[in-house]
């Protein structure tokens, strides 16, 4: 392949350096509503080399892409030192959308439109090895990956945009010709962390956290100039921003001390300056210093600037901090006009009591990000021991003073801590401040934690940290390390839920998958937990939940068919709850459970109604046989003999009916049953026990009646099978002993058995081929006990 001429000479690099600096310091660095453009003439974007990528054990790119000639096209290629190969990628051409990782390339059968604007993102993650890519938010390819050692994309790599790239031994980057974008690009973003395909679809304007698409990240001077074009239809929309500043404050009179807090100070000057329609939501002080010596003035401070802060004249300072603004605005605005409006309200000095206040709009970043109150589908958040709230407490502002060994109270030490949410470094922070930090997970969630100070002992300490706004950052083979006790069950089970819930999704989200050895581990440890707790109605709701999550994901539950089983049946047996009648389902499964007095026992029906895949079914328990209710699709009824089977000494005995709406918990490849055939799982599948009894050899039948998923057609079979859970090998499998079948209608079978367990219904599809069926009837009465699905209380 030929190479071009370096990309960067030393003098155009210094110029396009000082265009860009210059552009930062007079202008708005902000690439919001504008876009990248590559033509004929070689153009091509670089990542500014004062920016490092670092290390990413997992990670997140999303792009715009708009192509003007759909030939082989390379969207943006990332490098890692020394390595020729691409590390990350998104490359394409006129049949195909290519994904790079680690030097490997994966291939989608299709193409981009062209002349239209369209968004691509890839993810990866070093913990589940899947390497995911989205178009336009849905996923369109998710590919196991065999990755390095380490799994991790390489730090301080090369990243350009619209043109493969290589870097000779001296670091200059030389541009590739072939496989060349013609067209545009705009909001590249990269993020240290792996968005779920849920959030892919809600980042709307949120700004990347590696790479944001800004100018002061991007080298776009050479070889030919290439600066960003405005385009109307890039225009992102957005409320809510995260303003991260440095904020110098001179002190009129040193001897006076201003009782208010940092926090109230920079929420003063804010609330001062912004508009009415702009909303402060929160500040926090993430950073302080005392040490900003100034000018010839040995008794004031003068402040250590920023990197690439610029000096304000004969400012001086006396007191310097770095925060973090969150604001609002309604109505919400374009990303790039938000930006600029802050940066002329932030430009001119603030006087406030006696301070002068004033920040460098240079190094001002302002970043679109999630509302700080922004919320998915998932789970009530782990209940921990939390803080003092972060009040808007009263901090008398540093007397300023000649003699040097003068100190205040001290401040709480920088500390590290560990544990299930990740590892935070909260910094040095001064007494009754409240520090705030980006969760590690969620990306909009925030912790927080309390420097306390004991005015008796003059001494500072701090306070347990405020993590109910994170979640768990550890993955499910870190559940093996943990041993379940009655004391920590419940954090478990609330552990478990957030995993799950970042694995696969939640609700019509839900479209992950776990490997075999994660639901190995998570069945486990859920049957550890129904061990040692009492398993109340919110315990069993939430267990069954997870169940029914797993049940509808993409993964392949054979492996732990026969664990699912019977962790649903002993939450059956020990569940405790009011009264007499206990439902509880979920789109993939139902359970019944009911507390039986022997004495008046004449046989008790159990019907699911008014079901289809994904929707929520109706539950009716009938004590007496009587006539059909139409919409039913699974029944069993037991018969009058079993009271000789319950509870001798006439205490209540517990019933539980289990029903199961989807086929793929039943996995058996290898259907052990006389008949010869190609026989498939061709209904639903549903059950009954009694609490600790193995009933058989009945001489009145258990009666089930299943709707057939598929019409049975002339000439075709069908049988009558229950789960056998000694089959293959312990993983479970059907067996038709002990079931008579009798086949009522195409649409409907009847299985007469003589013992409890989970039957189904088994179609010979060896002759011809099956249309959709219809429902039947099931038994009631006008007594019929009818409980919402939900109903867990």
């Amino acid at each position: 392949m030929a190479r071009s001429p370096p990309i960067i000479m030393l003098w155009l690099w210094l110029q396009s350096s000082m265009y860009l600096q210059g552009s930062n310091i007079h202008g708005n660095p902000s690439l919001w509503g504008k876009k990248a453009e590559f033509k004929i003439k070689p153009c091509m974007w670089q990542l500014d080399p004062g920016l490092s990528v670092p290390e990413l054990e997992e990670l997140s790119v999303c792009v715009l892409l708009r192509l003007t000639v759909i030939t082989e096209w390379t969207a943006f290629a990332y490098k890692a030192p020394g390595n020729p190969a691409v590390e990350l990628g998104l490359e394409g051409d006129d049949k195909h959308i290519t994904a790079v990782l680690f030097g490997a390339r994966w291939s989608l059968n299709e193409s981009l439109s062209s002349k239209v604007w369209q968004s691509v993102c890839l993810t990866w993650s070093a913990a589940s090895r899947h390497l995911r890519l989205y178009v336009n938010g849905t996923r369109r390819l998710d590919q196991a990956v065999d990755p390095p050692v380490s799994g991790r994309v390489a730090p301080n790599g090369t990243l350009t945009l619209a043109w493969p790239h290589s870097v000779d031994q001296n670091g200059t980057v030389w541009r590739e010709d072939g496989k060349t974008l013609m067209g545009g690009i705009g909001l590249f973003r990269m993020w240290a962390r792996e968005w779920r395909a849920e959030e892919i679809m809600l980042l709307g304007c949120v700004e990347g956290d590696v790479v944001s698409w800004d100018a002061r990240h991007w080298n776009h001077g050479s070889p030919s100039s290439c600066p960003p074009k405005e385009d109307t239809s890039l225009h992102c929309e957005w409320s809510s921003y995260e303003i991260t500043m440095w904020a110098y404050i001179k002190h009129s009179n040193t001897s006076d001390a201003t009782n208010s807090s940092l926090e109230s100070i920079t929420r003063h000057w804010m609330e001062s300056i912004f508009p009415l329609n702009f909303s402060v939501q929160n500040v926090s002080v993430l950073s302080q210093s005392r040490r900003c010596l100034a000018g010839d003035n040995p008794a004031a401070l003068y402040i250590q600037l920023p990197k690439k802060s610029k000096e304000f004249g004969n400012f001086t300072f006396d007191y310097c901090f770095l925060s973090k603004v969150f604001v609002s605005i309604s109505p919400k605005k374009s990303v790039e006009s938000v930006q600029a409006d802050i940066r002329m309200k932030l430009k001119p000095e603030f006087s406030y009591d006696s301070l002068t206040l004033r920040t460098d709009i240079h190094d001002l970043s302002i970043q679109p990000v999630a509302p700080p109150l922004y919320t998915m589908t998932k789970p009530p958040p782990i209940v921990s021991e939390s803080p003092r709230p972060a009040t808007d407490t009263t901090f008398s502002f540093p007397t300023m003073s000649t003699d040097s060994t003068t100190e205040g109270p001290k401040s709480c030490p920088e500390e590290t801590l560990e544990s299930i949410y990740g590892v935070y470094l909260w910094p040095e922070t001064f007494p009754f401040e409240t520090h705030f930090m980006d969760c590690q997970r969620p990306f909009y969630g925030r912790a927080s934690r309390f420097c306390n100070f004991d005015v008796d002992s003059d001494m500072t300490s701090w306070e347990v940290p405020d993590m109910n706004g994170c979640v768990p950052n550890m993955t499910i083979s870190d559940l093996n390390d943990w041993n379940v006790t009655a004391e920590n069950a419940a954090d478990m089970v609330q552990v478990i839920q957030y995993l799950l819930y970042y694995e696969l999704g939640s609700g019509s989200w839900i479209d992950g998958e776990l490997s075999a050895s994660d639901m190995v581990t998570v069945m486990g440890k859920l049957v550890d937990v129904v061990d040692v707790s009492v398993v109340t109605a919110e315990l069993s709701n939430d267990i069954f939940s997870m169940i029914s999550d797993i049940l509808i994901s993409r993964s392949d539950m054979a492996p732990v068919s026969n664990m699912v089983l019977k962790l649903t049946e002993r939450i059956g047996d020990k569940a405790v709850f009011s009264g007499d009648l206990f439902n509880v389902a979920f789109p993939a499964m139902a359970v019944s459970m009911i507390n039986v007095p022997p004495k008046n026992f004449r046989g008790i029906t159990f019907c699911v109604t008014n079901y289809a895949d994904g929707m929520t079914p109706e539950l009716m328990v009938n004590e007496s046989f009587a006539e059909a209710i139409p919409g039913t699709v699974a029944s069993i009824t037991l018969p009058a003999e079993l009271k000789n089977r319950l509870a001798a000494d006439g205490n209540k005995t517990r019933i539980q009916f289990q029903f199961y709406g989807v086929q793929d918990l039943f996995n058996d490849t290898d259907i052990a049953i006389e008949a010869e055939g190609n026989w498939t799982l061709n209904s639903y599948v549903i059950s009954a026990s009694i609490n600790n009894r193995t009933v058989s050899n009945l001489n009145q039948r258990v009666e089930v009646t299943l709707s057939n998923n598929r019409a049975m057609q002339e000439h075709e079979k069908v049988m009558c099978v229950f789960w056998d859970f000694g089959d293959n090998e312990g993983q479970g499998g059907w067996n038709s002993t002990g079931c008579e079948t009798r086949a009522i209608s195409a649409i409907k079978t009847s299985c007469f058995c003589n013992h409890l367990t989970n039957f189904a219904v088994l179609l010979d599809i060896s002759r011809a081929p099956m249309t959709t069926n219809s429902t039947q009837r099931c038994p009631s009465s006008p007594t019929t006990t009818k409980v919402p699905l939900n109903n867990t209380v």
